[in-house]
């Protein structure tokens, strides 16, 4: 959904309307990895917890996008 840069690496940014997550979101995160191994990535998504899903795909809340 959008590529930018943190700390000078590359950050990908996957955006979901649900509330709740499930694996298949996290395919498109996990193949730019395979391809960007030094990026970061961030699920965003409707919910209100925030975790991370693998040691480099966190899941935020979009209400916490300000604290990105």
């Amino acid at each position: 959904d959008l590529i930018t840069e943190r700390d000078g690496e590359p950050l990908a940014i996957e955006i979901k309307a649900s509330t709740k997550i499930n694996n298949s979101m996290l395919r498109g995160l996990q193949f730019w990895q395979k391809n960007q191994p030094k990026s970061s990535c961030i699920l965003l998504y409707g919910g209100k917890e925030n975790k991370m899903a693998t040691e480099t795909i966190s899941v935020t809340a979009w209400t916490e996008v300000i604290n990105l």
